[in-house]
């Protein structure tokens, strides 16, 4: 009830403003309700209320931190070399292209072992195959390794995306369109909806922030697009949990310590849809009541994929040991959503997490819109800051290493095209 109040109170002081912190409130709403329909949303003892107002006062924190993100007027240009900003849009499609092609390959070799029944999605997801799999597939591991190199470039992509949208050059924003799905492709390898569904609210997100600056005629067309898009995204959103969860409902329903609304075994995969949204408000909690300061990960856990792979690197046995004691404190409960403010809990602590979204919160308003004009070389920081507000309610977006990698790329491309004063 706390998450749906504070949904509906957000959403109305935004009203009517193209504000990103509307659509954030929205999505909390939406979450909320999942959670009444699946029977996940929290229970009222004394911790799980203490935890549910320390998560909502971070939450609300981190939306708020948008609110300048709103009615923009202009998109000012001038501090951005342009004949730099060519270069980069050159090399941004050329490595898309390359990660495009390796990613739907494999993909479309995975989707033949499924569909011919070598294997299942549960054996390759969660057997341990994943990696395996992937460098039997594709016969080289240097091309993965290209492609989660690569792939980070959709960030960049989905910056010129909606550059050239505000400038009515509606052919180069298609094609960077496209390039931007190296996003979720990686994942795709791994047949997971994570990065899809993250994906899918980031570029709602920013099509609505960016809207007034786009031409009407524009919009029409643009309309056509996105339409076949998001058609193409949901039939393989629904396929996936149709292969993962059909005949898993008891799987759910055994966890919950709630009655759902909606039968689990009668529309199991509309279940599975709000439980991947509403889940983690019960899941939150019961995680941090197992919760110990000793457990702290320092980052480890669920905040960087690049120091996790760097740590593999290191300590060939870092995962494995890392699971081990994962399963050790939360059991079954370790690949459920927690939501964000329990893991970065868990990696840093109660103040830690303080810290931690108090410090995004600034750097948020730090690149803000000013007086409605979108600085160009600003927004280009847009597009890696919004996956993790978008991606509450499952975990920190940043355990992702290309999504580490992207913001690496954005801050280079920032100091590159920067005009010198």
């Amino acid at each position: 009830m706390i998450y749906l109040l504070i949904g509906l109170v957000g959403m109305m002081v935004y009203k009517g403003k193209n504000s990103i912190s509307f659509v954030l409130f929205s999505l909390m709403l939406v979450s909320a309700v999942s959670a009444f329909a699946v029977g996940k949303q929290h229970t009222y003892d004394v911790s799980v209320l203490a935890y549910t107002i320390f998560n909502s006062i971070l939450l609300i924190i981190l939306f708020n931190s948008f609110n300048k993100y709103s009615n923009v007027k202009s998109y000012d240009m001038s501090n951005i070399n342009i004949t730099k900003l060519y270069l980069v849009e050159k090399v941004t499609i050329a490595l898309g292209i390359i990660a495009l092609i390796i990613s739907f390959y494999v993909f479309w070799r995975l989707n033949l072992m499924v569909s011919a029944e070598i294997m299942t999605v549960e054996e390759y997801r969660y057997g341990g195959a994943v990696t395996e799999m992937l460098n039997k597939i594709v016969g080289n591991h240097l091309l993965i390794t290209i492609t989660y190199l690569f792939s980070p470039i959709g960030y960049i992509s989905l910056f010129f995306h909606f550059h050239y949208l505000t400038r009515r050059m509606i052919k180069k924003a298609i094609v960077h369109l496209v390039i931007s799905f190296t996003i979720f492709t990686p994942n795709m390898m791994a047949l997971s909806r994570a990065a899809l569904v993250t994906y899918a609210f980031e570029y709602g997100i920013m099509l609505y922030f960016y809207y007034p600056l786009i031409d009407a005629n524009i919009r029409q067309k643009m309309n056509i697009v996105i339409s076949l898009t998001a058609l193409i995204a949901a039939l393989y959103f629904m396929t996936i949990t149709t292969n993962r969860f059909e005949d898993r409902a008891s799987f759910y329903y055994v966890k919950s310590n709630n009655k759902p609304i909606i039968n689990p075994v009668t529309y199991n995969k509309l279940y599975s849809v709000c439980d991947y949204a509403g889940q983690w408000q019960e899941y939150g909690p019961r995680a941090l009541e197992k919760y110990n300061p000793d457990f702290r990960f320092w980052g480890l856990y669920n905040c960087s994929g690049l120091m996790v792979y760097i740590a593999n690197y290191v300590n060939p046995k870092f995962s494995q040991e890392m699971d081990d004691q994962l399963r050790r404190i939360l059991g079954q409960d370790r690949v459920l959503f927690h939501g964000v403010i329990a893991r970065l809990v868990f990696d840093f602590g109660f103040v830690g997490a303080i810290v931690f979204i108090c410090f995004f919160a600034y750097l948020v308003k730090k690149v803000a819109p000013e007086n409605g004009t979108v600085a160009g070389i600003k927004a280009i920081l847009y597009p890696v800051i919004l996956p993790f507000p978008a991606s509450f309610f499952c975990g920190n977006i940043f355990c992702y290493m290309t999504l580490d990698i992207a913001v690496i790329y954005s801050i280079v491309i920032i100091f590159y095209l920067r005009k010198k004063k």
